[in-house]
């Protein structure tokens, strides 16, 4: 038992606690371009240490494969909920926007680009902090884009 709190506690030192402490803004932790499917683990090993994936930068590269990169910080003390999607089509992402939005979320990340078939993939963060009011919903963006709200 004593070896996987030492262990915990080496983990949240070497991920940001000191500047924590001194109440500096925590590091932002970042991935490497990695598949969809990779990301997919990358992501969930992140809120398992409690660390919130709030940004995520898709991306077409020369052989038409697409790549992801994903920027992590620790949870927000006051935070509620958030979600996190990548690789959303333009209806997908219109849907879960307006659900998020009617649901008192705030779309804090927003990127898209175009895959290989001329098609918008779009990657978003929701976040609800508790306490927070519902906020007007801005107008959603169309081609790529990126634009983050925090």
């Amino acid at each position: 038992m004593w070896g996987r709190v030492l262990s915990l506690c080496c983990l949240i030192w070497c991920l940001g606690l000191p500047q924590l402490a001194r109440g500096a803004e925590p590091a932002v932790k970042e991935t490497e371009w990695l598949s969809q499917s990779h990301m997919r683990i990358v992501f969930q090993e992140a809120v398992d240490n409690r660390f919130m994936m709030f940004k995520v930068v898709g991306q077409k590269r020369d052989d038409d494969s697409i790549v992801y990169k994903g920027f992590m910080r620790p949870f927000p003390r006051n935070l509620d909920k958030f979600y996190t999607y990548w690789a959303m089509g333009d209806a997908a992402y219109r849907a879960r926007r307006q659900g998020f939005l009617d649901q008192g979320y705030e779309e804090v990340w927003h990127q898209s680009f175009t895959d290989a078939g001329g098609q918008t993939v779009h990657q978003a963060v929701w976040l609800r902090l508790l306490g927070q009011p519902a906020r007007p919903a801005a107008p959603a963006t169309k081609g790529p884009a990126e634009r983050i709200n925090l």
